[in-house]
């Protein structure tokens, strides 16, 4: 079946293998809600080379019926390991919270994972796997995955300083002559808006929204640990592409714009549109400018096209994907 431009794809983990008297199926579950969907192991294998332990993209119906079934890498760069029927997912930075009296581990990759044992609030490295089932706390929230092999973060040691070094004794004359140029230094103090992070080996990629520039921004760090929303000074450098990289996070700074996080994880801000401009030649969608944002387009649903009587109003906005590569603020609301 081919998928229509309105199928949506989800994205699952390999998580379980539960043997039936019909044979062997992979427990299919939605990381972050815990929705599971059994699937025939033969035929995940031999049609889609899908083993335990895999990734998978697929759509589902309105039967909750998979299809357009792939094998997908996770973005964050994480990786699983098989043991016995279960797949454990490693090496996953989460922090241990009080959730409703019950130990549970936090993260932005899955849902809550229960703590086996008794620890101080904080941050771990954990494996993570799916629970044979759901276990529902006092309220009634049902927790879907359990954490394993718990390790504390390590924190960096604090570097003090030492002897200064003794001056370097030099018995040559000299002459002063020309002065040495100095290098033009690229780096400028620039403030940035965290809108997502992915955990990676190599250290956090916290993807900005340069609020000088107007552009896109990165800061990869193993140090720092900042939340979607979270304002920020520091050292940036401009890339080829036009996108600046953060060399060096400076200090915390007021909020800039207002916004929050909706139900799938994602942020949006809450900004005042003005200069509207109408859809003309070849662009598709009308677009207003915003402060700290620059240039804002009109959403795709009647209740979000923009008209000169939009100047001055509140809109919600949110990162979107246009084509093949193009990402645009696009109006999700008008308040």
């Amino acid at each position: 079946m081919k998928p229509m431009a309105a199928d949506k794809k989800f994205f699952f983990l390999a998580a379980r293998r539960e043997i039936t008297n019909n044979g062997t199926d992979l427990v299919l579950v939605d990381p972050w809600t815990g929705e599971r969907y059994l699937r025939s192991e033969n035929e995940l294998r031999n049609n889609y080379r899908i083993e335990l332990g895999d990734f998978v993209h697929a759509c589902v119906d309105p039967q909750k019926i998979l299809y357009n079934i792939s094998k997908t890498k996770h973005t964050g760069n994480i990786w699983t390991k098989v043991d016995g029927n279960e797949a454990f997912v490693e090496n996953v930075l989460s922090k241990l919270n009080n959730v409703q009296g019950r130990l549970v581990f936090q993260n932005k990759l899955f849902g809550d994972s229960l703590c086996s044992g008794e620890l101080p609030l904080g941050e771990y490295k954990i494996k993570i796997s799916l629970l044979p089932e759901p276990v529902k706390l006092l309220t009634g929230r049902l927790v879907h995955f359990q954490a394993t092999d718990p390790v504390a973060k390590q924190t960096n040691p604090i570097v003090g300083a030492g002897f200064a070094v003794a001056p370097k004794k030099d018995d040559k004359i000299v002459g002063a002559g020309f002065q040495v140029a100095q290098k033009k230094d690229d780096a400028v103090k620039m403030r940035a808006v965290v809108l997502s992070s992915v955990e990676k080996p190599i250290g956090t990629h916290f993807y900005l929204w340069n609020l000088d520039s107007k552009t896109e921004g990165l800061f990869v760090s193993k140090n720092h640990s900042l939340a979607q929303g979270h304002h920020f000074e520091g050292i940036f450098k401009k890339n080829p592409d036009g996108r600046w990289t953060c060399q060096k996070y400076e200090n915390p700074i007021e909020g800039l714009l207002t916004g929050g996080i909706n139900p799938n994880n994602k942020i949006y801000f809450t900004v005042k549109i003005d200069k509207y401009q109408p859809a003309k030649g070849n662009t598709k969608y009308g677009h207003a400018t915003a402060k700290y944002i620059g240039d804002v387009l009109e959403g795709d649903s009647e209740n979000t096209k923009l008209s000169a009587e939009c100047n001055g109003k509140i809109v919600n906005i949110q990162r979107r994907g246009i084509g093949d590569k193009d990402f645009v603020w696009m109006v999700t609301q008008i308040l």
